[in-house]
């Protein structure tokens, strides 16, 4: 089975389940997938998928550096030391493993505007008399959603590998290395924005609000404790020989205070 093939194979099929916000478990296997032969580069018939050299630390960065069998690679050293120089297979570090492979990002893109479209048509049956580019419009409509990400990938691919649809034959270097950098930049965005950056935000909404509601929470028991105060110097002042839990369960009765008469006990003092 081929390369395509095992792409293919993960897939989420058009009947799943299609979110605009975030990637699916399946949908990242799958264009993780899509990336693998680019986060490598395969390149020539021959190559063999090998681990990054061992000290290397690429964090959330996955990829197998790609090299011939015969290659002198040895991922368990350092990868210029020992490299053979007699191999004219440049060594990692002289290497770019972050490429793409067009039609393999076809593949996963062109399937989610597929997901896409079969969601709309679920959600609103008349939508299945549409033309499909209507369809599509809608999802380039959905600015930064991941729809509006998956459609203008396959947008920039299409004027990259098919000029024709920009109305030219032989278009400038600068214009299709130009759509080939907003795709790359595009593609990156999408992996990380869709992948991780709920998790993100969540994490820093986390930290901010605890220390937000810390704040006001203090706020509040500040007044809470001062109106009890304030109650148990009136009370003293008609009643003196009251002691403070007698004090305490006059506040909660009077102030209607959700807190137990002990607890209320322990921020009021006899003036």
């Amino acid at each position: 089975m081929g390369r395509d093939d095992q792409l293919r194979k993960l897939l989420p099929s058009k009947d799943s389940e299609y979110s605009f916000v975030n990637l699916s478990e399946a949908e990242t296997d799958a264009l993780e997938a899509a990336f693998r032969d680019g986060f490598g580069d395969v390149g020539a018939v021959g190559c063999v998928p090998m681990p990054p050299p061992s000290e290397i630390r690429s964090g959330l960065v996955r990829h197998s550096f790609f090299v011939r069998e015969t290659s002198g690679y040895e991922h368990h050293e350092n990868p210029d030391e020992f490299w053979d120089w007699d191999d004219d297979q440049p060594p990692p570090s002289e290497s770019f493993p972050l490429g793409f492979v067009l039609r393999r990002l076809r593949i996963y893109f062109e399937n989610q505007l597929d997901r896409f479209c079969a969601r709309l048509i679920r959600e609103e049956p008349i939508c299945a008399s549409e033309p499909r580019l209507w369809l599509e419009e809608l999802a380039a409509r959905r600015l930064y959603e991941k729809s509006w990400y998956e459609y203008h990938a396959v947008q920039l691919i299409d004027w990259i590998e098919r000029p024709e649809f920009l109305g030219k034959t032989n278009p400038p270097v600068w214009l299709t290395s130009g759509f080939a950098g907003r795709l790359g930049r595009l593609i990156e965005q999408y992996y990380w924005r869709f992948r991780f950056e709920k998790a993100a935000v969540i994490g820093i909404g986390a930290r901010t609000g605890a220390s937000m509601g810390e704040k006001a929470k203090a706020r509040l028991h500040k007044a809470e404790h001062s109106a009890w105060q304030k109650e148990a110097a009136d009370i003293w002042s008609r009643r003196p020989n009251l002691n403070k839990a007698a004090v305490a369960q006059l506040i909660k009765k009077q102030l209607s205070a959700t807190q137990t008469a002990k607890h209320i006990a322990r921020f009021i003092n006899r003036p």
